[in-house]
């Protein structure tokens, strides 16, 4: 299997993180705002971030690794072709915070400005996802995608939204309220990245995020594509590193439906 020492790897390291961040989430009751009130980190971060560092620099020692915790400012490296490991330790910091398990750890590898693998921590279900190409894993086993339709589970990310201009922030509203309106629709919030993991296994039908930054958002990119979903910015052109408004849809009906809606709001024009 091409990358499998890297997927050996990694599994291991994400289910020592699996562990730790269970026991931290019973104790952990300070944090700090690192820009506005929703971003926040706390030691279940930092505890996190230090065992996959630790963990990717054994194993990979004279590779870059880039996290949102401690190196941010590395990031310009995998747009510039070098092959490194992008990690965000826990995503959902602020549910993390408040000892709310709906979090995920994101580790992906690109080279040459694609990512090439990725690994998806899902602390809600105590379980790794993951894939390096050729389908979605969930743990040792192939992930079968749910086929029905009938009733669409569609879930709105914010992402930094609180950043951009007042008007594509009502752009973004209205959105979402076309989305409460559309018939058979079930709209779905869980403030982290696990729920765009949650499209690759077919758990959810799609989702769709807003001025997001790479580490939250590229693995669950690589593994809706894996998995045969449909992955664009919101203009409908293909997604790559620098993309940071996303649509991920299990299939062609759903990312059709809404790529239209981003397009009647305008979205796709802003962002």
């Amino acid at each position: 299997m091409k990358y499998g020492k890297e997927s050996e790897v990694v599994q291991s390291i994400l289910h020592e993180v699996l562990q730790s961040v269970r026991i931290k989430l019973q104790t952990v009751d300070t944090w700090q705002e690192k820009t506005v009130s929703v971003d926040v980190v706390s030691a279940v971060d930092t505890d996190a971030d230090d065992i996959i560092v630790k963990g990717l620099k054994k194993a990979f020692p004279n590779e870059v690794i880039i996290t949102e915790e401690t190196s941010p400012q590395l990031l310009p490296q995998a747009f510039a072709g070098k092959r490194v490991w992008i990690v965000d330790p826990i995503c959902g910091s602020l549910n993390a915070a408040h000892g709310l398990n709906l979090i995920a750890t994101n580790i992906i590898l690109v080279e040459k400005k694609k990512a090439v693998a990725a690994w998806v921590a899902d602390h809600a279900l105590n379980r790794v996802i993951w894939s390096t190409g050729s389908g979605v894993f969930i743990e040792g086993e192939k992930c079968k995608k749910s086929g029905n339709n009938r009733s669409l589970i569609i879930e709105t990310n914010d992402g930094k939204l609180y950043s951009t201009s007042k008007e594509t922030q009502q752009r973004y509203a209205k959105l979402a309220k076309d989305l409460i309106l559309t018939k058979n629709v079930s709209m779905r919030k869980l403030d982290t990245s696990l729920d765009f993991a949650y499209v690759a296994t077919g758990q959810i039908s799609a989702a769709i995020t807003i001025n997001i930054e790479p580490w939250d958002l590229h693995g669950a990119c690589f593994l809706v594509e894996q998995s045969g979903g449909i992955v664009t910015n919101f203009d409908g052109s293909p997604w790559t590193l620098e993309t940071k408004s996303a649509i991920m849809a299990a299939n062609k009906e759903v990312h059709t439906l809404l790529l239209s809606l981003v397009k009647k709001n305008g979205l796709d024009l802003v962002i």
